[in-house]
C-alpha cells in the first residue's frame, strides 16, 4: 500500500537525494541554478515525490566491519534526477549487531560518491526516516507517554512553511530543551501554549486528537510548525572515534528503551 499511494509520509525510506525542504524547489551551486520538483507546497521535501524512498533498491547479501552479516542496498542516481546534477553512486548498508548495553543494535550506514569519471558536483543529505513506537502500534497513547531525551544544546529554528531560517538558537531550557528528558505529552502541550498561543484546555483537546495520525494541526502563532519538526544540533562526543548520542526514547510501561547514535552533524 505505501508503494501504490507513493509514501506520503515517507515511512522507513531512505530519504535523498536532499533530507528535508529546499526553499522554493531550486538552488544554485557553482554558479548555476538548478529547478526541482516542488512537492511540498512551492518547495522540495526529501528528494521530491520520485526521491530515493519510492525506488527499487538491487540488494545483496555482505559482511559488516566485524563480519557481522549485513544487506546492503544500492543505487544509482543518474544526473538530472529530479532535477538534480551529477550521477551518484548510493548504498545503505543494514546490520544486527550485539550491543554493550545486552540488547541488539541495528546499524545503518548510509555512502554516497560521484559516479567514476563524475565531473560535476551536486548536495547530498542522506536520512534515514524510520518512525518508532515503543508502546506497539495499537497503543492508544501513540508516543505521547514516552519519555524522549536529547543533549542537543542548540537546534535550527524553521520559518512558518518549516523552511530552516539559517539561525541557531539555544534550547537554553526552553520549550526546545530535551536534555533532561521530557514526556512527550507535556512537551507538545508546552510548545501549544508558550509558541501556538493556546489555552491551556485547548491543548489538552489538541493533544488527545494527536494520539493517533492527526495532521491538519495549529500553525503557531510565531509562525513555528506546531510541534517538533526541527533539526537539532548534535552535542559532539569529547572522543572522535566514536558515535554521538543522537537521543533516546523510553517507554516507563513496557521498560522498552532505544538509543540513537550517528556521526550526522544534526
Amino acid at each position: 500500500p505505501m508503494h501504490d499511494t507513493n509514501n506520503p509520509c515517507f515511512l522507513g525510506v531512505v530519504v535523498g537525494r536532499v533530507a528535508n525542504r529546499i526553499a522554493n524547489a531550486s538552488f544554485n551551486l557553482n554558479d548555476t541554478t538548478y529547478e526541482l520538483e516542488a512537492n511540498n507546497g512551492n518547495h522540495h521535501l526529501h528528494g521530491g515525490l520520485h526521491g530515493f524512498g519510492t525506488r527499487v533498491w538491487n540488494a545483496c547479501i555482505v559482511k559488516d566491519d566485524n563480519e557481522c552479516p549485513a544487506v546492503r542496498f544500492d543505487l544509482v542516481s543518474s544526473d538530472g534526477d529530479q532535477g538534480y546534477p551529477a550521477s551518484v553512486n548510493v548504498s545503505a548498508t543494514y546490520s544486527l549487531t550485539p550491543s554493550s548495553s545486552g540488547g541488539v543494535a541495528l546499524k545503518l550506514e548510509l555512502h554516497a560518491s560521484l559516479v567514476d569519471g563524475e565531473t560535476l558536483s551536486t548536495p547530498i543529505n542522506l536520512a534515514n526516516h524510520s518512525y518508532f513506537n515503543l508502546a506497539s502500534h495499537a497503543s492508544s497513547c501513540g508516543v505521547l507517554d514516552h519519555v524522549l531525551y536529547m543533549p542537543s544544546e542548540y537546534f535550527t529554528p524553521t520559518d512558518e512553511e518549516s523552511i530552516p531560517t539559517r539561525e541557531v538558537l539555544a534550547t537554553n531550557g526552553g520549550v526546545m530543551d530535551f536534555q533532561k528528558g521530557r514526556i512527550m505529552s507535556e512537551a507538545i502541550a508546552a510548545f501549544g501554549m508558550s509558541q501556538a498561543g493556546l489555552t491551556k484546555e485547548d491543548v489538552t483537546r489538541d493533544v488527545t486528537e494527536r494520539t493517533r495520525w492527526k495532521t491538519d494541526v495549529a500553525v503557531s502563532q510565531s509562525k513555528q510548525p506546531y510541534g517538533f519538526d526541527h533539526n537539532y544540533v548534535m552535542k559532539q562526543n569529547p572522543d572522535p572515534t566514536k558515535l554521538n548520542v543522537a537521543g533516546r526514547i523510553d517507554h516507563p510501561a513496557s521498560k522498552r528503551r532505544m538509543t540513537v547514535y550517528t556521526n550526522a552533524p544534526g
